[in-house]
């Protein structure tokens, strides 16, 4: 399944957030998204979750609209990690990741079998597996967020959107979740588009880039094709050594130009 975004405009009264954007994300690969702050990022994610309208422009999965795709049908086909989340409520960590196999349960019938193993499968992925019986009030940041990653997981959709998945993660979960998120794509085939801020995580995990700045494209394509000093001195206004080795990029400021 891919997402086609087709001249896409979105913004307030007075402040355009992203101007005649196109984009393709395809599957069986890690697209990331990165750019500097207040570039569309976060936004770009809502629109393609079908969590907010565009303005003009249009969004397609495959060939429908994600417009058109309502409530159980949309959740069916795209599963969502936001940026911040937070529920009020005392749930046990395995009754939050349970939540993701909702679209699939009518309204007045439980979780079967099969859903529990889902969820905790989805739990031993994300390493939150010894948590289950703990509240969520309880749980660090970190935690918190590898909880819905794995709901999200265990929505088991051809679509993954992440926002900002590893902003509150230490090291290693940070490689741990990139590394998931690269083998959904690699061995699901599933389409998983990712919000980064680290270009060296983005540029040895994901398939792709887009790099936007100011609610547009400035380029999309493999990291070697996004990630070059005159785009980096373009965008971000820094001068940088983009080095190359076997393990892969690695963006090396020049820490005295910048002073």
């Amino acid at each position: 399944m891919e997402i086609w975004v087709d001249k896409l405009c979105f913004g307030y009264p007075g402040r355009p957030v992203i101007e005649d954007l196109d984009a393709h994300f395809a599957s069986g690969r890690l697209s990331g998204i990165i750019g500097p702050n207040g570039s569309g990022k976060t936004t770009l994610i809502r629109l393609m979750s079908g969590a907010i309208k565009p303005v003009s422009g249009r969004i397609l999965l495959d060939k429908q609209p994600v417009g058109d795709l309502k409530g159980r049908a949309r959740a069916r086909k795209i599963a969502v990690v936001p940026q911040k989340s937070h529920l009020g409520f005392d749930f046990s960590v395995l009754d939050v990741v349970l939540m993701g196999r909702q679209p699939y349960i009518s309204r007045f019938s439980r979780e079967k079998a099969g859903d529990l193993e889902m969820a905790r499968a989805a739990m031993r992925m994300t390493g939150v597996e010894h948590l289950e019986k703990r509240s969520v009030t309880a749980l660090s940041g970190g935690e918190w967020q590898r909880v819905i990653i794995a709901r999200a997981l265990c929505q088991a959709t051809p679509v993954m959107l992440m926002d900002e998945p590893i902003s509150s993660l230490d090291i290693r979960h940070q490689l741990e979740v990139l590394a998931l998120a690269r083998r959904l794509a690699h061995e699901k085939q599933a389409c998983v588009v990712c919000v980064l801020h680290d270009l060296n995580l983005a540029a040895n995990y994901c398939d792709e880039l887009l790099l936007m700045s100011e609610g547009k494209k400035v380029a999309q394509g493999t990291p070697e094709q996004v990630i070059t000093g005159e785009i980096l001195r373009e965008v971000y206004g820094i001068e940088a050594e983009i080095l190359k080795d076997k393990f892969g990029l690695a963006v090396r400021p020049d820490y005295q130009k910048q002073d």
